[in-house]
Order: structure tokens, then sequence, then C-alpha cells
């Protein structure tokens, strides 16, 4: 008659991966599910669901911004990626006590929170610097102050943009009036410079044409130049990018805390569903739990199946508490058994020590 000493298995798994953990304990012949009890798998705090469900939510966005962020930044420096959400081994025991992390958990998703704000921040002025700097390309090469370029006692001034395609109209327009003067200043793939003169007894038909042909009066007045403008605009656009590269170099330094943020996640599921149910085998839409007794010869048959079957399962074997014990006092090991497939006959006079 075989006796033998047995180990506990603890497991928490996604419960779309229910029919393969199981299918491999069932391939092992050595593993007997228990009945859970309620006080088991470690006390979960009774917290409000919807609070928690939010707070949950919130992790898991920190966890997804900061594996985006960390991808990204590596694939830009062409880095191997190692921003992988699963796929390392978890203990039980780590899963089940991540929540005394959650303090130092709390204080790394507040700062992946204030990185992506300074982030969203530092992008739009980076936008912005870089539409100020566009606009101030057909200006770059005025070496004039803008205070050139204004009215005199009897002449109307104009300086600005018309489209390329356009500026050879507007030019033959404007030299068909008489007292009027055009002159290209500068020109980009897109727009060219003008700077037109006009009598201000034909002022009203300069203008007319002007605003025929779209044209857009210069928005810089005073004593800089347009070089000067461009160049403020780069120094502007550079320290920009220069202070996002510094907050994705500051969001890369958390990347190691990815596999903690996951676990906790996971965990925060974990919470959600065991409120809701309480069965054997407790099924849920993230996550069930799983007890078993299994011989301690079979512990490495069974692990190496789990984690063939299954690697993104959590699990942990244990020696039984005496609360694991069965009622009986001749026993003289814990939660020995008869192991499947050998077949046994008992009678019901029979000491099972002996």
């Amino acid at each position: 008659m075989a006796i033998v000493r047995m180990r506990k298995l603890d497991m928490v798994a996604m419960s779309y991966e229910k029919d393969t953990v199981l299918n491999a304990l069932q391939r092992t012949g050595a593993v007997e599910v228990a009945l859970h009890k309620d006080t088991a798998l470690a006390n979960v705090p009774k917290v409000d669901f919807e609070a928690l469900k939010t707070y949950a939510m919130s992790v898991n966005t920190a966890l997804s911004t900061l594996v985006l962020a960390v991808d990204n930044y590596e694939k830009e420096k062409g880095m191997k990626s190692t921003a992988v959400k699963d796929g390392f081994d978890v203990s039980y025991s780590e899963f089940i006590s991540i929540n005394d992390k959650k303090a130092e958990i709390d204080q790394t998703i507040e700062r992946i929170r204030l990185l992506t704000e300074k982030k969203n921040q530092t992008k739009a002025e980076l936008v912005k610097a870089n539409k100020e700097k566009e606009s101030a390309g057909v200006y770059s090469a005025l070496s004039l102050p803008f205070t050139a370029f204004l009215d005199t006692a009897h002449t109307r001034a104009r300086l600005g943009v018309v489209l390329a395609t356009v500026a050879d109209s507007v030019c033959k327009a404007l030299e068909q009036i008489e007292l009027c003067a055009v002159e290209v200043l500068h020109e980009t793939n897109e727009e060219k410079l003008l700077f037109i003169t006009a009598h201000k007894s034909v002022a009203s038909e300069t203008d007319g044409v002007l605003a025929s042909f779209g044209f857009t009066d210069c928005p810089y007045r005073g004593t800089q130049t347009g070089k000067e403008i461009y160049q403020a605009c780069e120094e502007r656009e550079t320290a920009f990018e220069n202070t996002l590269k510094e907050l994705e170099e500051q969001t890369y330094i958390l990347k190691d805390e990815i596999r903690l943020l996951k676990i906790y996640s996971d965990y925060l599921d974990f919470l959600l569903e065991k409120q809701e149910t309480s069965e054997k085998l407790r099924e849920t839409a993230h996550t069930f739990l799983l007890q078993a007794y299994l011989p301690v010869d079979a512990e490495e048959q069974v692990k190496e199946e789990i984690i063939k079957s299954c690697p993104t399962v959590y699990f942990e074997f244990s020696d039984p508490t005496e609360e694991d014990n069965p009622d009986n006092a001749y026993r003289i090991y814990r939660l020995e058994g008869y192991l499947f497939p050998d077949t046994y006959d008992f009678y019901t006079d029979e000491d099972e020590v002996y």
C-alpha cells in the first residue's frame, strides 16, 4: 500500500487558460483539486467595488503608457525591445503579497502621470513652435528691421506673402497699376515674400488686387529682423525638443517598474473578481483560483507540465498547514494519500495508517 507525503499547489490564472491548466494537471495523473475555504489565498479587504474598478483602470493605464513609452524609446534608439508585459516568472506568494507594495506602486503611477502630462504639454508647445518656425521661414532672409517696411506720408507699404503658384499673376496685376511697385524679397517652395509700395491715391485699388489673390500681411512688427525672428523660433523649437528628450529618458528609467505594475494590475483584477465569486474553481471574466494536492515526488513533473502548457500562470508549491490536514490523529504524514492510477482495495474496518 503506497503512502506518501503530499504538497499543496496554489494557482492563479486567467479564465481563458482554465481548460489548458486543467488538461495539463490531468495529464500528470497526480493532482487532486481541493475545495477552497473562504479564507484561502489571503484575506481580501472589502472595498468599494466601483472605486476599486476605477483604481484598477488607472493602474492599467499607467502600465500601458509606460510600456508604450519604453517600446517607442527603444525603437527610436535601435535597441532590443524589453518592454514586455508578459512572459516573466512570478511566484504565487509574490502575486498574493503584491499589495504590500501599494505605496511604492502608487508613487510610480503618479510619476508616470506627471511625466506623461509634461510630455503632452511639451509636445503641444513643440507643435506650436514648429508652426511658428514654418511661418517665419519666408521672412528668414530679411536683414532689415520690420520698421523699414512702414507707410510714409504719401505711400502705402504692404509686406506679406502669397502662394508661389499665384505670385507671378499678383506681380503682373500690380504692375498694371500706376504709382505702384512690387518686389519679391524671398521665396520658398510654397510661398513668396512680396513688398509693395503704392501712392496713397491708388492704395484702395492695390489692396483690392492683393485681397483677390489671398495676400497675407506680415505678422511681425518692431525693430527685429526676419532673420532674428527665425533664429529665435529655431532656438525655441530646439529647447522643446531637448525637454521632450529629457522627459522620455526619465520615463525610460522607469522601465524596470513594468514587471511590478503588470503583477499589480493582474492582482487588482483578481481582487475585483474574487468579491463576486466563491467556488471550488473560482472562474471569472479574468481569473480563476485553484488549490490542489499532489505527491512530493510529482512536484517537478507537475511544474514542468504547467510551465510548458501555460507559462503565464501564477503558482506556488508549499507544505500543507495544520488547517489543511484531515481530522485524523492517527495519520503519520500530512495529507498522505493513495495515488492514481494505482488501484487499492479498502475495507470498512481497516486502519488507514497500516
